[in-house]
């Protein structure tokens, strides 16, 4: 699969067959780990359905939310209901689009699936770094979590892996170029309750085009020089 730094988590699991065929799909497909998140059962009941994955399932890490994003570059979470210009923590990704650009990259990676029942909430997509959505040919896109991991996964699997990889910037340097992008807007007279939807679209901007290091330190640096001077003049 060429992705030795990919896992799956999913959040509060409610069915046992959902869980066992998710780690039959971490040993499909060679990723690095299966997370669960809050599971409701004891594990031991999905396995007859994990098959030869039984050996994922038993090694599965038990996280919580929090620890999933600190042990991770990249969080992306998954939806049936992409946003459109008025919900940016929402706008999706097709997984052709991000099947690229988590093989861009050298980091490590977490695909992150929802609840059975609600899936994600808007709160939890918006700590994601990217969010993907399988579009259907009907109204009716909800998927089951396995069917819509298989799906990923097969895309990610047939998409031909770059030959240079990036590194992926540090999510505490990506938070303080978003913290200062907000600062800035502020300080410059910004509309107030436009800053949550602005900090939203610079997140989309810089986690799609998977800058460098090197790229986010010089915005940064100008951000900061543009604060500073504003705060001088004040």
């Amino acid at each position: 699969m060429g992705v030795r730094k990919l896992s799956l988590a999913v959040v509060e699991p409610t069915y046992a067959v959902n869980v066992g065929h998710l780690a039959r799909l971490v040993k499909n497909f060679g990723l690095q780990s299966l997370i669960l998140i809050g599971p409701s059962f004891n594990l031991d009941e999905a396995l007859p359905y994990a098959s030869r994955g039984a050996d994922v399932l038993r090694a599965a890490k038990v996280m919580s939310l929090k620890e999933v994003f600190e042990s991770f570059d990249l969080v992306i979470g998954t939806t049936s209901i992409p946003g459109g210009s008025r919900n940016i923590r929402r706008s999706a990704l097709s997984p052709e689009a991000a099947a690229k650009r988590i093989l861009q990259s050298k980091g490590s990676i977490c695909i992150l699936l929802g609840r059975e029942t609600i899936g994600l909430t808007n709160e939890e997509l918006e700590l994601c770094d990217l969010v993907i959505s399988i579009p259907t040919s009907t109204a009716y896109r909800t998927l089951n979590i396995s069917h819509a991991a298989a799906i990923i996964l097969y895309i990610i699997s047939i998409t031909s892996s770059p030959k240079v990889k990036k590194a992926e910037v540090p999510r505490s340097m990506r938070t303080l170029l978003l913290n200062s992008a907000l600062e800035l807007a502020d300080l410059s007279g910004f509309p107030k309750h436009k800053l949550q939807m602005l900090r939203n679209a610079i997140k989309m901007l810089v986690n799609r085009s998977h800058p460098t290091y090197r790229e986010v330190s010089l915005i940064l640096g100008l951000f900061r020089k543009a604060i500073l001077a504003l705060h001088r003049q004040g």
